[in-house]
Order: C-alpha cells, then sequence, then structure tokens
C-alpha cells in the first residue's frame, strides 16, 4: 500500500492540472476536422457502419469476465504469496519450537537426520528470504 499510494497521489495531482476546456476544445476541433474529411471525400460514416457488421460480431461480454478472472487470479496468487510467506518466515523465527514438536513425533534414530534437514532448509529459506529481497531492492531502484 505505501508503494502505491504516492503514486496515485502524484496522479491525482496531474490530474487536477488538468484543463478540461481546452481538453474540450480540442476534441471539438478533431470532430470537426474528421467530420470534414469525410464529406470531402464523400463517405457516409454510419451507412458504412451499418453495411459492415462490425458491432453485430463483436461481443462486449467478454470484458468484465476477462476482468474478474485477471483480478481473482491476482487476488489468489497475492494470498497464496502471502501464506507462503508467512509460513516460511515463522519457521525461520521460531524454528526452534518447530524442531522440538517434531522431534516428538520422529524416532530416535532418525532425530540427527532430521536435524540436518531442517537446518538446510533454514538455510535455504534464510537465502531465499535474502534473494528475495535484493530483487524488490533492485526493482524498487
Amino acid at each position: 500500500i505505501s508503494l502505491f499510494i504516492p503514486l496515485i497521489i502524484k496522479q491525482g495531482q496531474n490530474l487536477s492540472l488538468l484543463n478540461i476546456n481546452e481538453l474540450q476544445s480540442d476534441i471539438e476541433t478533431l470532430y470537426t476536422e474528421i467530420i470534414t474529411y469525410f464529406d470531402l471525400h464523400q463517405i457516409d460514416v454510419e451507412q458504412s457502419l451499418k453495411d459492415s457488421n462490425l458491432f453485430s460480431k463483436l461481443d462486449f461480454s467478454v470484458i468484465p469476465n476477462f476482468l474478474n478472472s485477471v483480478i481473482s487470479g491476482l487476488g489468489s496468487f497475492s494470498i497464496g504469496l502471502f501464506s507462503v510467506l508467512f509460513i516460511s518466515f515463522f519457521f525461520l523465527k521460531d524454528s526452534r519450537l518447530f524442531e522440538n514438536s517434531i522431534l516428538t513425533l520422529i524416532p530416535d534414530n532418525k532425530e540427527t537426520r532430521w536435524k540436518a534437514s531442517s537446518e538446510k532448509i533454514k538455510d535455504l529459506l534464510s537465502r531465499y528470504f535474502v534473494g528475495l529481497i535484493f530483487q524488490i531492492l533492485i526493482l524498487f531502484i
């Protein structure tokens, strides 16, 4: 959120600087130039669009479905990513508690193997977080 709020504020400031009257006059000028062009070349745009049946072939219901699927996918991805990062963070933070609770379930002859595995997992997770932080810093820069 702290990344997007300054961007939104900046875009709001840019939009407040927009001269609506000048924009309206530019659009009206463009419209009159288009009408003049079509009149000079004797082109009937309305009849051409009716003859082509262009708008009857377009299905506008695809647009909301596409946007809903994209937003839903982004939401699902972000929730999954947050869950994995949350669990990984607490695995690194409270690893002793987690290891001791697992050691109660593991037979005595497999304890050393479990400790070596958990150390390797902790090492890989810490490398992952360091790499993730570097990637985020590079993106910010």
